[in-house]
């Protein structure tokens, strides 16, 4: 298979108009989608892209769903979903839509479509959905960087959430913790191949040793300590689990409210909630206390930097987003304790998974491939030296191990 075909392989979700955030008319939204694909790539699937006389809704291809489940039944059955969506591809073409529950989805699997609707034209197409008790309790009501749809607090939260990791502090503090730690954890697997067990499961470590950086990078020196890494490992677990598969029940399936079960799932999400919070505030009032004993220079993890940002200065604030903030008695924005651990919650819970997850699987590739071990450890000597460590100046020459990642992560 070509690259390229690889690529075409792919399938990108996009949530339909009815998840669509408030902040965004449901009907300009359907409007523009439904322009946007009739001029640009109606004749790559011609006769089934047309907007219903009051523009409210886009008429596409896809699978007759079932009462109540919808398409459920179609995916994931003896296959993973992505190959069912393939396939269902070669009937109904490189843009259809299926039901799951009672969200409609539209499915876009070609390559060149996707990139135009979600890299050239991603301020319009590439918003989040709000999903019920994740996105109203665990978000806090969508303050959340990673999560929440595109209107303006996301844009100005991003721009503070920049300025935390600006690339003179990834560079001269973030990345020496990162080495420091993978070289103990390096360490570690070695100490444990002389045992008389040879074969070895790294993924706890690996868990571990991704908790521990982030913790450090986010809350600075004390989040070293192993049983608050024991902790917060622990409840973003739970919180994973928890939006993964109980927050997205009542989105899906709508009737389950009038069995009781949103009282109970309700009441679980705000105890996830509470419990991560206090921990949470625990270590950002500990940085507080840092900055004020020893000075705020003192402090440069990233929930330091952003607390540094509490007070903003008018000029920094892009406009049209201003008005999403509070102003201040000297007439400076401010933004609230959660908008600063939300941040924070961010980088440490959606880090920890996916990091974690991509090690998993590159480690595990690269077990069943010893030969592009070798050339990579051949690569590593010549161009850092045996016995030495990678720094940032040898990632520009490091050209079949990046190229390995990428394969991994493709993979």
């Amino acid at each position: 298979m070509s690259q390229q075909d690889s690529v075409k392989a792919r399938v990108v979700f996009v949530t339909c108009p009815e998840t669509v955030a408030k902040k965004l008319s449901k009907d300009k939204y359907v409007r523009e989608l439904a322009d946007y694909l009739n001029k640009n790539h109606g004749h790559e699937v011609p006769g089934v892209i047309s907007i219903k006389p009051k523009g409210s809704s886009i008429e596409l291809p896809g699978p007759t769903p079932l009462p109540i489940i919808g398409n459920i039944h179609q995916l994931g059955v003896g296959r993973s979903m992505h190959q069912n969506f393939t396939k269902m591809s070669k009937s109904f073409g490189p843009i259809f839509k299926v039901r799951l529950g009672q969200i409609t989805w539209i499915i876009i699997n070609d390559h060149m479509i996707a990139k135009d609707l979600f890299i050239s034209r991603g301020s319009t197409f590439s918003s989040r959905p709000e999903f019920g008790l994740f996105t109203d309790i665990i978000l806090h009501g969508s303050k959340s960087v990673a999560f929440c749809p595109n209107y303006s607090w996301w844009k100005t939260m991003r721009l503070l959430e920049s300025q935390a990791i600006r690339p003179h502090l990834v560079e001269n503090v973030y990345f020496p913790v990162i080495c420091d730690n993978v070289k103990r954890f390096i360490q570690q697997l070695y100490l444990k191949s002389l045992g008389d067990n040879i074969s070895q499961n790294p993924t706890a470590d690996i868990k571990l040793l991704i908790t521990k950086i982030l913790a450090t990078i986010v809350f600075g020196d004390l989040a070293k300590d192993s049983t608050v890494l024991e902790r917060y490992s622990h409840l973003s677990k739970e919180i994973i689990e928890f939006t993964d598969i109980k927050s997205n029940l009542l989105s899906v399936f709508g009737w389950l409210k009038y069995f009781g079960i949103r009282k109970f799932l309700e009441r679980e999400a705000r105890q996830l909630t509470a419990k991560r919070d206090e921990f949470s505030n625990g270590l950002l009032q500990q940085v507080k206390n840092r900055m004020i004993e020893n000075g705020p220079d003192s402090e440069t993890c990233v929930s330091a930097e952003l607390l540094k940002s509490v007070i903003i200065d008018p000029s920094f604030v892009a406009s049209p987003h201003t008005h999403e903030f509070k102003k201040d008695e000297n007439g400076k924005y401010i933004f609230d304790n959660y908008d600063v651990l939300q941040i924070c919650n961010d980088l440490m819970i959606g880090g920890t998974s996916t990091t974690s997850g991509s090690l998993y699987w590159i480690f595990a590739t690269l077990a069943n491939y010893p030969k592009v071990q070798r050339k990579i450890q051949q690569e590593l000597d010549r161009i850092v030296g045996k016995g030495k460590f990678y720094v940032m100046d040898h990632h520009a020459d490091l050209h079949y191990l990046k190229a390995t990642i990428k394969e991994s992560l493709r993979f």
